[in-house]
């Protein structure tokens, strides 16, 4: 949070809200939506004698699934956006409205037994801090694991243990899987992306 001279506190906060309160009573005074949810501290800046208020926002990191349905990367397409605000300015843009997706149909894997899955799901325990989205419920901005495309479980191994995504941050995780965990992983994944699937299907068919 911003504290300011005048007796005012700044905060952004994930429901994508920008609000000032009065440091001594904590009253609110203010708040404006911006459809993007805020982590960042906002801070304070002057030009020509006039005072203005800037904050990143963008809905992101490992943190992301922990919170709830409703907060603003539920309702906006979420990325990264630099807001700036002053007295008199005008109004706030809001993001378009997000969309839900479709889960794909998954891949069929050859030779998956129930205890390969079972090990797959002890792997994804290691993965789920950053990528714990699950369909529409539960939302991140890391790719949802068990939401791939076709693409990319045919690229699986190579992205998780060749580091084909390492540029975009995804970087090679061969120092600490073995093939086998990869291949145990996926089938996992597998299994849960038909789950989801159907879950999808007998939920739009009521």
């Amino acid at each position: 949070m911003l504290t300011l001279a005048g007796n005012l506190v700044v905060q952004g906060n994930y429901h994508g809200k920008l609000v000032v309160y009065r440091a001594d009573t904590g009253a609110k005074l203010k708040e404006i939506e911006v459809g993007t949810a805020i982590i960042a501290a906002p801070i304070s800046y002057e030009i020509d004698g006039e005072q203005y208020i800037a904050v990143l926002a963008g809905f992101g990191g490992a943190l992301a699934p922990m919170y709830p349905s409703g907060t603003a990367m539920y309702q906006y397409q979420n990325y990264g956006r630099l807001l700036a605000f002053k007295l008199g300015g005008g109004a706030t843009p809001l993001p378009p409205k997000r969309e839900p997706q479709a889960t794909p149909e998954p891949p069929v894997l050859a030779n998956v037994t129930p205890e390969m899955e079972m090990q797959g799901a002890a792997v994804f325990g290691r993965c789920a801090s950053c990528h714990g989205a699950r369909g529409e419920s539960r939302l991140a901005a890391y790719p949802d694991l068990f939401r791939l495309s076709p693409q990319v479980h045919a690229s699986f191994k190579d992205i998780v243990l060749g580091g084909r995504l390492a540029a975009n941050g995804m970087a090679s995780f061969a120092d600490v899987l073995t093939e086998a965990d990869v291949t145990a992983l996926q089938a996992f994944l597998v299994s849960e992306q038909r789950k989801l699937r159907a879950e999808e299907l007998a939920a739009a068919a009521k």
